[in-house]
């Protein structure tokens, strides 16, 4: 009997003294069925079914945020180039459009206008900036976030009063009622149609960013220019004043 009392006393004090070694980077939790029979599996003690390691992971900076990012935000770019190539350029910012998923909207001996996939803007007006020498530069950006929503919200309202008026014709029994709400529930449809198209073009609008390049021609001075451009350099030299 006595024998009995130590063995369990042992048995129950080498528990405390296992369990209580635990280090800091583990922490008890709740472990799901499944989590219990991989531990099992594994061997490891009763005692360590509920323990899991904590990550020592340092946490991750906040995201800066950045317009391309904002889904409603439709972002455009002007930029004046330099160059004294205008139709290489033209040819380059087709290919640049290309290659970041966009197309051509128009080119002219003035200016070329190219619309990128808007997560991909910022990486497109650096590639443009390598075509030439920058003179300037613009980006700006809308929010469509207001316009979309106002549609949304049209076209909630008019998908009820569709759905009404379809109840409404089912339910009446009279020709001249009937025919007066199939013909309110025509103009609603088209309507509701007219609504949706404009709502798509919003989707469209903030998927691409337009960039547009004003190529100014470089001017090439002559030897006689160059020579008289010198001469007046060096004489602004010659009479500055200390």
């Amino acid at each position: 009997m006595l024998k009995s009392l130590l063995a369990a006393t042992a048995v129950a004090a080498s528990g405390i003294l296992f369990t209580g070694c635990g280090t800091p980077q583990y922490a008890a939790r709740a472990a799901a069925p499944a989590e219990m029979e991989a531990h099992a599996d594994a061997g490891l003690p009763d005692g360590d079914r509920y323990l899991t390691a904590a990550p020592d992971a340092p946490k991750a900076a906040p995201k800066r945020y950045s317009p391309v990012d904002d889904p409603m935000i439709t972002l455009s770019a002007s930029l004046d180039l330099g160059t004294a190539d205008v139709g290489k350029v033209q040819l380059d910012l087709m290919t640049l459009a290309k290659q970041h998923n966009g197309y051509l909207l128009n080119s002219t001996p003035e200016e070329t206008s190219i619309r990128v996939e808007q997560g991909r803007f910022m990486e497109a007006v650096a590639a443009a900036e390598k075509l030439g020498k920058v003179l300037d530069k613009r980006i700006y950006g809308r929010s469509m976030e207001e316009q979309f929503q106002g549609q949304a919200e049209m076209i909630r309202l008019l998908e009820e009063t569709r759905t009404r008026l379809s109840n409404e014709i089912r339910k009446s029994d009279s020709p001249n009622e009937r025919q007066n709400l199939e013909r309110q529930l025509q103009e609603v449809e088209q309507r509701l149609l007219a609504v949706k198209g404009a709502q798509g073009g919003v989707k469209r609008q903030v998927h691409y960013a337009t960039l547009t390049v004003n190529h100014h021609k470089k001017q090439l001075m002559g030897p006689v220019t160059a020579v008289f451009w010198a001469a007046g350099k060096g004489l602004r030299w010659l009479f500055v004043i200390d």
